[in-house]
């Protein structure tokens, strides 16, 4: 987990040429997708407020996350990376070799401070399996702009409750407003970032 100042998250979110990020890397001034994981204590604090975060832990591989697919008011955004294959409207199927092996699922998007986010590390998996990881990320990064277009779009549709798929999304504006609370919190007292999940845990928000 690295820390970094208010005023480094903001050098490093306007994309300067040397500014340099565990998260943000710079090619032509364009960002370079990832694949992130996600520390488990702040998965559990969003899903308290929104029950459509898909579970992270699984017995065999856990989810992780591509990302940074969007940045808007200031928030970082991750979507998951999921074995759904079917085309939608809100999300990116991903192909090998022209069949489609999984999908990016912007509607399940959420914002992550810095604190929380780690590159994901493949090297002690099955060596099929890194195979198949290096060939999504390559076929993301090839395909970045339209990642990045339908992340944009997806967004716009959450944030209108009144279109119809409003409701196949999260609610992106409460995440938001959790997520600057959490980086408040963090940033006044770094040891509130466990007490903070715990207290989600045994004190669930009322449902609104």
């Amino acid at each position: 987990m690295i820390r970094y100042p208010p005023k480094m998250r903001g050098l490093m979110r306007i994309g300067l040429e040397h500014c340099s990020s565990p998260i943000y890397m710079f090619e032509r001034w364009k960002i370079i997708l990832k694949f992130y994981e996600v520390d488990n204590n702040y998965i559990i604090y969003i899903k308290n407020f929104e029950r459509q975060i898909p579970d992270f832990n699984y017995d065999r591989f856990n989810k992780f996350v591509c990302g940074i697919v969007l940045n808007i008011n200031d928030n970082d955004y991750f979507a998951p990376v999921s074995s759904f294959k079917q085309q939608q409207r809100t999300n990116f199927v991903i192909l090998d070799r022209g069949r489609p092996v999984s999908s990016i699922r912007f509607s399940f998007m959420f914002p992550a401070p810095n604190e929380v986010i780690r590159l994901k590390d493949f090297s002690n998996e099955p060596q099929t399996y890194k195979d198949l990881i290096n060939a999504e990320l390559r076929y993301c990064n090839n395909n970045r702009d339209e990642i990045l277009r339908r992340a944009r779009q997806v967004y716009r549709i959450g944030c209108n409750r009144n279109h119809p798929l409003a409701n196949c999304c999260c609610d992106f504006t409460l995440l938001e407003s959790k997520c600057n609370e959490f980086i408040r919190r963090f940033e006044s007292n770094p040891i509130v970032f466990e007490q903070t999940a715990a207290t989600s845990r045994t004190n669930p928000p009322p449902e609104e």
